[in-house]
């Protein structure tokens, strides 16, 4: 039914290989749809032993670990014309398509999710949206009415002030209890603490930097004021996270780390990283940091476990930060933040009198072409966030500030992305694309004759008439 082939580096789908997918998606359904695999002789019959083990055992109960989990999807109408949402597993679906019998080919699901984001094929990933896939009671191999579908909470992870983004977030948050919102610079990352701050009994607000430690996050001997003699004393003093901990026993807490990659966030944690994401955490002897008792022991309760909700930010732009490690990765469930659209902005602005998006409607499809240029030639950490975009609005009424913007904030920031990144071609482009609406231009050092050393800049000048 579909030829053979052999795929070592993961190469790029072509149309052919895309049409061979939905073929599959085909088969699938006439042959696989509400059964095991392994039940299935024409599977055995047509591709060997290859899809016979418990990777092919694809029900409800079997269903592979989260973080390699992605789905096929598509719609089809069934025979009154509703549209019908049907799922498919990525791997497997792609395997059998291309004629890959061995599953342990280096044909990964994370290499093929960036494969499938360059063609036409929907996708999702079953963690991203497991509330509503798993809410309907819905297995891989299921379906249901596109008009029962729910809204999704984190499918379209994106950043904005209507509050119904806000309530989406807001639900993740509770239910995955630690999260960390990345994205670049101005995404709104930091709002959402102040938009969801009251739904918690207790929330505490921290800045991580190089100098976070420690002894300040979980805690240490540190200085303080004896009452009664008035005298310099040092005694173990429980930290941020340890007074949260203490707080957690009492109702639903959050604590809130901006910028966390900013620290040595493993050394900071310490230990007490065996205590989170843990369901069964192990009782921890951790001495000196102002723990009760002789033994100076922690071991949380399960009602502290379920109040206790951690939310980090990150900057995916900034290249100076530290990079996490494994075991945080794996504790806490990444949701990327993305600039609000055009017509994101003007949604606000029919709700709230006191941003003028309409009005600077040139300034914004400005903004978004260069983060179409900026995405396509550096990827998607190199482009802008609409927060230059809300400030502006303000003074939509007054084109010097505007222009100011430009100059002194959004343009800087660009140039950079292309000095770091050394994409000094892009200065031609970016030029034709906000020379009309900005009066300005970036000028390249090396076009006046001061060479392309170290000391090459770009300028922002003023477009001569």
């Amino acid at each position: 039914m579909f030829p053979m082939s052999v795929l070592e580096r993961y190469p790029d789908l072509s149309v052919d290989d895309v049409e061979k997918i939905q073929e599959a998606m085909n088969f699938f359904d006439e042959h696989i749809r509400g059964k095991n695999a392994k039940d299935v002789p024409i599977i055995k019959e047509k591709y060997g032993d290859g899809f016979q083990g418990q990777n092919s055992d694809y029900t409800k109960e079997k269903w592979p670990p989260k973080r390699t989990f992605y789905l096929l999807k598509r719609n089809l109408a069934d025979g009154n014309g509703d549209s019908i949402i049907k799922y498919y597993p990525m791997k497997y679906t792609v395997n059998l398509a291309l004629g890959i019998t061995n599953w342990k080919s280096p044909f990964t699901s994370n290499a093929l999710e960036t494969k499938i984001k360059v063609t036409g094929i929907e996708w999702i990933h079953k963690e991203e949206d497991e509330d509503w896939l798993e809410d309907k009671d819905v297995d891989i191999w299921g379906e249901f009415s596109s008009k029962e579908k729910p809204t999704k909470t984190i499918a379209t992870n994106k950043a904005s002030s209507t509050q119904s983004d806000i309530d989406s977030l807001m639900k993740a948050i509770l239910r995955r209890k630690l999260v960390i919102l990345e994205g670049v610079p101005g995404t709104g990352k930091t709002h959402v603490f102040d938009s969801i701050k009251e739904e918690f009994d207790h929330a505490t607000f921290l800045t991580f930097h190089p100098s976070s430690d420690y002894s300040t996050f979980v805690g240490g001997i540190r200085p303080g004021k004896n009452e009664v003699t008035k005298k310099l004393e040092f005694n173990p003093t429980k930290g941020h996270l340890l007074n949260i901990l203490d707080k957690a026993k009492d109702g639903k807490v959050i604590l809130w780390i901006d910028e966390l990659n900013r620290a040595n966030v493993p050394r900071v944690f310490g230990d007490l990283i065996s205590l989170i994401g843990n369901k069964n955490p192990p009782e921890l002897h951790i001495p000196n940091v102002g723990i009760e008792g002789a033994e100076q022991k922690i071991k949380l309760t399960q009602e502290q476990i379920g109040h206790l909700h951690i939310v980090g930010t990150m900057n995916t732009s900034d290249r100076s930060v530290t990079p996490l490690d494994a075991a945080l990765r794996r504790r806490f469930n990444f949701i990327r933040l993305h600039p609000m659209t055009k017509s994101d902005l003007f949604a606000i602005e029919s709700s709230n009198n006191e941003f003028a998006f309409k009005a600077i409607e040139e300034d914004i499809t400005c903004f978004e072409d260069l983060n179409q240029l900026l995405n396509e030639n550096m990827g998607s950490d190199a482009i802008m966030g609409h927060s230059y975009l809300f400030e502006m609005s303000k003074h939509a009424k007054e084109d010097s500030k505007r222009v100011l913007l430009w100059k002194y904030s959004i343009l800087p920031n660009i140039i950079d992305t292309l000095l770091i990144s050394q994409n000094f071609e892009l200065i031609k482009e970016i030029n034709n694309i906000i020379g009309k609406n900005t009066g300005l231009k970036l000028v390249d050092s090396a076009q006046n004759g001061f060479g392309k050393g170290l000391g090459r800049m770009i300028l922002v000048a003023e477009v001569s008439e």
